[in-house]
C-alpha cells in the first residue's frame, strides 16, 4: 500500500491547506514568479530610488546644498535619497561616466617638439627633454596616441648613466608613465573610491574643531558624504569641460566645490558667511594639503619604487 499523500501546510501560519489559499489568514501559497524585468526595477529603485526621490535630490542638489544638508540631517527620506544611497549612487554615476565616455582620470601624454632625437634632461623643474614634453591631464579623453618608444628609448639611456637614486626614482616614474599612460590611470580609478571611504570619517572630524557647538559627529558625517558627492558631480562637470577643446576642468571642477562647499557650510550649520568662506578654505587646505597631496605622492613615488633595481634598496 502506498503511503498517504502528506497535506501541504501554509507558509505563512503553518495550517493544513485546502487548495491555493489558506482558510485561516488568507495567505497566497502559489505567489506568481517574478520577472527579470521586475528584479532590474527593484535594484533601481533600491540603489538610486529612481521612482520618486532622484529629482528633487538634484535639483536641491544643484540649487540649494543648505536645504539638502538639513533634510539628509533629518532624514527626510520622502523627498531625498538617504546620504549612504546619495554617495553611492554618485560614485556609481561618476565612474560609469568614465568608461563610457573615455575619460582618464590621470595619464602622461608624450608630444614631440622637434624632428631629432629626443633627449632627457633633468631641470630643478623636474623631469624635461629636447625635442619632446611631456604633459600631464586630468579628466581628459584618453590618448589616443601610440607609445612613442624612441622617448622611453630616451629614458632609459638617461637611467643607465650615474644618477643620484632620489633623482633615479623620480625619473624612472616618469618613465613608466609614458611607458604605460593607461596603467597609473586605472589604479587610481581602482584605490580612488576604496580610499575615499576610509578618509570619510577623517573629513568628518576635521569638521568638528569648527563646528562643535550643538553638532553630533554623525551631522560632520553626514556633511562628508554630500561634499564627496558633490565633488564628484562636479568632476564631471570638469571632464566635460575638458570634452568642449576647453582647458583646466580640474581646475574648474574644485572652484565649484569650494564655493558649494561653502555655501553647503552656510546652509547646514547656520553660521556667518565670512566663517563659512574661512572654515571651508581652511577645512579644504587640511584636507587636500596634508592628507590627499601626501598620498598622491607616496602613491606615485609607491609606483616607481616597484620598478627600482635591488642596488637601490642595498645602498
Amino acid at each position: 500500500m502506498s503511503a498517504p499523500l502528506q497535506q501541504p501546510l501554509c507558509d505563512d501560519c503553518g495550517i493544513p491547506l485546502v487548495g491555493r489559499f489558506c482558510h485561516a489568514c488568507g495567505e497566497d501559497n502559489a505567489p506568481p514568479r517574478r520577472e527579470f524585468r521586475a528584479l532590474v526595477a527593484d535594484f533601481l529603485d533600491n540603489l538610486f530610488s529612481f521612482t520618486e526621490h532622484v529629482l528633487p535630490t538634484l535639483r536641491d542638489l544643484a540649487i540649494d546644498p543648505g536645504r539638502i544638508l538639513r533634510g539628509l540631517r533629518d532624514g527626510d527620506t520622502k523627498r531625498y535619497l538617504s546620504p549612504f544611497k546619495l554617495y553611492v549612487s554618485a560614485t556609481v554615476v561618476f565612474f560609469l561616466f568614465l568608461i563610457v565616455f573615455n575619460v582618464a582620470l590621470f595619464q602622461l601624454r608624450v608630444e614631440r617638439t622637434g624632428p631629432g632625437a629626443p633627449v632627457v634632461l633633468m631641470k630643478p623643474a623636474g623631469v624635461d627633454g629636447d625635442n619632446f614634453r611631456l604633459i600631464e591631464t586630468w579628466l581628459h579623453p584618453r590618448n589616443v596616441v601610440e607609445r612613442d618608444a624612441e622617448v622611453v628609448a630616451a629614458f632609459d639611456r638617461f637611467l643607465a648613466g650615474p644618477t643620484d637614486e632620489t633623482i633615479r626614482s623620480y625619473v624612472l616614474l616618469v618613465r613608466n608613465l609614458a611607458d604605460e599612460p593607461t596603467e597609473t590611470n586605472d589604479l587610481i580609478a581602482t584605490w580612488a573610491p576604496r580610499v575615499l571611504w576610509l578618509l570619510m570619517p577623517l573629513y568628518a572630524l576635521l569638521l568638528w574643531p569648527f563646528y562643535r557647538r550643538g553638532t553630533l559627529v554623525a551631522d560632520h558625517f553626514i556633511f562628508a558624504l554630500w561634499a564627496h558627492t558633490t565633488l564628484f558631480l562636479l568632476l564631471i562637470v570638469g571632464s566635460l569641460w575638458n570634452m568642449t577643446g576647453l582647458a583646466g576642468g580640474l581646475g574648474v571642477a574644485m572652484v565649484l566645490y569650494q564655493a558649494y562647499l561653502t555655501v553647503g557650510l552656510k546652509g547646514y550649520y547656520g553660521r556667518s558667511w565670512a566663517g563659512a568662506v574661512a572654515k571651508g578654505l581652511v577645512h579644504t587646505g587640511i584636507y587636500v594639503g596634508l592628507i590627499w597631496l601626501p598620498l598622491t605622492a607616496a602613491f606615485f613615488f609607491g609606483q616607481a619604487m616597484k620598478s627600482l633595481p635591488p642596488s637601490f634598496w642595498e645602498s
